[in-house]
């Protein structure tokens, strides 16, 4: 599976629960349009075969049942598409730094962790103490502040 789609997961499973109410509290309205944009995009671009579309109408009924099947044929489309990769990528990019602008706005933090390629990590917020395990076992500790 293509790391960048645990990060497309996240956001479009948070979004389909509930059409983004809760996740709109956490990020702010404009990641949340965000995250509407990139649901609607991987959704769509799933509805493009018609097994793909079978998966995408079941999983905004019952998100939680249909993760998995969505996962794969999203993984799928990362691997076969890399123009839809290349925008999935900008869009979690757009979606972390309105989200970071959000909650900053209100003094906290906001920590996001967006994996890119097989051993590429990136990074927002404050990830000290944390511990990030790579696709080879091999593991990052930051310790300092």
């Amino acid at each position: 599976m293509e790391p960048i789609t645990a990060s497309i997961l996240i956001i479009l499973g948070k979004y389909a629960l509930d059409k983004g109410v809760e996740l709109g509290k956490e990020v702010g309205p404009q990641a949340l349009e965000t995250a509407k944009e990139l649901a609607l995009k991987a959704l769509d671009k799933l509805r493009e075969k018609p097994t793909g579309q079978v998966i995408a109408d079941a999983f905004e009924e019952d998100p939680e049942t249909y993760e998995k099947p969505v996962a794969k044929e999203v993984d799928k489309a990362i691997q076969e598409d890399a123009a839809f990769k290349a925008q999935m990528e900008a869009l979690l990019v757009h979606y972390d730094q309105l989200a970071a602008q959000f909650v900053a706005s209100k003094g906290a933090t906001h920590t996001s962790i967006f994996v890119q390629g097989e051993r590429n990590v990136t990074t927002t917020g404050d990830i000290t103490g944390a511990t990030i395990i790579t696709g080879d076992n091999s593991t990052a500790t930051n310790s300092s502040p």
